[in-house]
């Protein structure tokens, strides 16, 4: 019974969505057969209505004592038939309204409920294509923060004493010239991953120093922020490589999860694990990330048909009855 009643109600919802013609071609043969139904009724009423009027004159003295008794027999006979079809016929139609319409919001109800569970599970496993890569471990003094600028300050102090010892060295021989030689303290920085540039006018933490034998001829220089050290060249090689694989795994993930899956769950799975794999494979370990966190994947999902119609029925802009059975069949994009 709850089939049937599905399908009339599916049916009766769809009649919403059918364009006028169809709706007007379907609603005139309805009236047609109603028509003829209701002819034939009327036809069959004209003849027990003929029956009637001479059971009627009969009755009321159109014969015999035994005819007149007969007849009223019949007419009573009739009435209460009439009267106890008319009873039944109300009651029943009454008890089925009732019945079918608490039946077809119940199924309603629980459909809705059903497809908004179904539509929350999928949105919650959708969660998992966000993914983040795990990088390896780098030195510090390649990223931008506290320990970089830190680093960076030390070496300066360190390639200032190194470029001060050396001029002492040659111009000196009391070691009490603390004059700073510029060309010792590049070489210094330089092999410490830092290059200097000359401080533009108004710049902090420039470093005043000494260029030529003469003690006048001065140049003020300042610390560049990038390190440019191998293993911070190595480090930026790394992160694009990264980048690299994370495109090439996801749409690896894309196509496994086309031809592999046989729902919109599944779908979602295969393609989550395919992406930690092939990430995997190349010595990379990923986590689940928000999108709004810096360096997080999305895989790109398409729903199947069915779950977009799904969609578009809880928010009212779609005939019920084309999923009816949707996540019943096998799965189709």
């Amino acid at each position: 019974m709850s089939d049937l009643l599905l399908e009339v109600y599916f049916w009766g919802e769809s009649l919403k969505a059918w364009p006028p013609l169809l709706t007007t071609i379907v609603g005139g043969t309805i009236v047609a057969i109603v028509t003829l139904a209701l002819t034939l009724w009327f036809q069959k009423q004209i003849r027990e209505h003929k029956e009637l009027k001479q059971l009627t004159e009969v009755a009321k003295g159109g014969g015999s004592e035994a005819d007149q008794q007969s007849a009223r027999k019949e007419l009573l006979k009739r009435t209460k038939k009439t009267v106890i079809w008319i009873l039944l016929f109300v009651g029943g139609f009454i008890l089925f309204y009732f019945a079918i319409s608490n039946e077809v919001d119940e199924i309603h109800d629980k459909l809705r409920t059903t497809r908004q569970e179904y539509i929350r599970n999928i949105d919650e496993l959708k969660k998992i294509l966000k993914r983040k890569t795990i990088k390896k471990s780098i030195q510090t003094v390649c990223a931008d923060g506290a320990i970089r600028d830190l680093e960076r300050t030390r070496s300066e102090n360190i390639c200032l004493l190194e470029a001060s010892r050396q001029w002492n060295d040659e111009e000196s021989e009391g070691g009490t010239n603390r004059l700073i030689n510029a060309e010792a303290y590049e070489v210094c920085m330089a092999k410490k991953g830092w290059l200097v540039r000359k401080c533009e006018k108004g710049e902090k933490e420039c470093i005043t120093l000494q260029t030529g034998r003469g003690c006048c001829e001065q140049t003020v220089v300042k610390t560049e922020s990038e390190n440019m050290s191998i293993q911070c060249l190595a480090s930026e090689k790394e992160e694009a490589l990264i980048t690299r694989w994370e495109l090439i795994c996801s749409n690896r993930a894309e196509i496994e999860g086309e031809y592999k899956a046989q729902d919109d769950a599944g779908k979602i799975s295969i393609m989550s694990k395919s992406y930690q794999a092939c990430m995997l494979e190349q010595g990379w370990f990923t986590q689940q990330c928000t999108a709004s966190e810096q360096g997080c994947v999305k895989i790109t999902y398409i729903e199947s048909a069915c779950t977009k119609y799904i969609r578009k029925w809880l928010e009212g802009r779609a005939d019920p009855s084309e999923h009816i059975a949707c996540l019943e069949e096998k799965y189709k994009q």
